[in-house]
Formats: structure tokens, C-alpha cells, sequence
């Protein structure tokens, strides 16, 4: 059977493994001026709200969530405890989704969840302000350190964190999402991300 790459890399039990990277909040830059968008908080128990962070999410990563899976995923995360969630207005439109929380077992250790941008705004370095942002917010709050959690099929999202001073985190901590993964699994993800932290290490230099 004939596999394209975007099908491998589902297949691939390696990207079905949580990566972990942690940073440093007081690395994190000041938002990149000019740019000519605006933040607004969205109530996160406002079905219209919902429904426009649903059409976004759902655009941007090709999913068909609904107002169920916001709750399971965003309000009732058995991890994260987010606290706020912000949409990102161009022309007066939400174009994009970030969120910021603590984990629910350390709330000393801040997390942005989620980040959304509609299809047609991708690739015009709205993630990297998004991600500076929720960042920043975490930092006015007095949260020092901050982690991400994903697997290594997003590897544009764990780039994102390295170049926002992240490094990988070898193992979980309590308040961490367990993986329920094989051993040998979690290892080659580890090894993974680590060379890929390498990698990114070398570009820079």
C-alpha cells in the first residue's frame, strides 16, 4: 500500500509520544512591533465564543470539534487549568486562538494551550506573535518557568519553543500529562527531540 508522507507520519507510533520542552519565562522577547493586530479575551462560557473558536481551531488543523470537545479539551483538561483564552482580530475579524493556564498539580508552572490561526493567515509568523504573547501574559502574572507538551509530528511548534529559549525536558513530572506510551516508545521520542534541539543548536550558530 501506497503511503504518502502526511499518512506515515500519523501511522508512526514515535509521533503518537508526548515530548516535553521547558523555559525560562524571563528568556521570552517583547512582542515584535508593527503589526496591526488586535487581542481580545473571549468568555469561555459564551456558546457564541465557542462557536468562533470552534471555526477556527477547525480550520486551522482540519478537524471537526465541537462545542463537547471544547469542554472535554479546554475547560475540563484533566491537566491544564486554563484561565484564559484570548482570539486575535484582524480588521476587527478573529483570525486566531491562544490560551494561557497553569498545570492543575503545579500551578507555579505555566503552559499555553492551544494556538489556532485560520488557514489562510498561516505561514505569515502569526504563531511566533501568538506565542510571545501568552508568554508574556504568563510572565505578568509572576509564572517564571512555563512548559509545552506535544508530539513530534509538530515539529514547526517545538522549533517555535527553541527558538523562544525552550529545551527538551527528559522526563515527565507529576503535573505533567502521562503518556501511557511503550518504554522503548518514550525513549526514541526523547532521542528524537533532543537531536532535533541539536539540530536547531547548530543552525544557530
Amino acid at each position: 500500500m501506497h503511503l504518502t508522507a502526511q499518512r506515515f507520519k500519523r501511522l508512526n507510533p514515535l509521533n503518537k509520544v508526548l515530548v516535553y520542552t521547558q523555559g525560562s519565562l524571563s528568556d521570552i522577547p517583547t512582542l515584535p512591533e508593527g503589526h496591526k493586530f488586535t487581542i481580545q479575551e473571549m468568555d469561555m462560557c459564551s456558546p457564541s465564543d465557542i462557536n468562533t473558536w470552534l471555526t477556527i481551531y477547525n480550520d486551522a488543523f482540519r478537524r471537526q470539534w465541537d462545542a463537547e470537545q471544547f469542554k472535554k479539551d479546554v475547560l475540563q483538561h484533566p491537566h491544564v487549568l486554563v484561565t484564559n483564552t484570548f482570539f486575535l482580530l484582524a480588521h476587527s475579524k478573529p483570525i486566531g486562538i491562544t490560551s494561557i493556564g497553569v498545570f492543575r498539580r503545579n500551578q507555579d508552572i505555566g503552559v499555553g494551550h492551544y494556538i489556532g490561526i485560520k488557514h489562510s493567515w498561516q505561514g505569515k509568523g502569526i504563531g511566533r506573535y501568538l506565542a510571545i504573547l501568552r508568554f508574556n501574559l504568563l510572565k505578568c502574572r509572576n509564572i517564571a518557568i512555563a512548559e509545552s507538551e506535544t508530539t513530534l509530528r509538530h515539529q514547526d511548534s517545538i522549533r517555535l519553543h527553541f527558538s523562544l529559549g525552550f529545551k527538551p525536558k527528559k522526563k515527565p513530572d507529576y503535573w505533567n500529562t502521562n503518556d501511557q506510551s511503550l518504554r522503548i516508545f518514550k525513549f526514541l521520542a526523547w532521542h528524537n527531540l533532543h537531536k532535533m534541539y541539536q539540530d536547531w543548536v547548530l543552525t544557530k550558530n
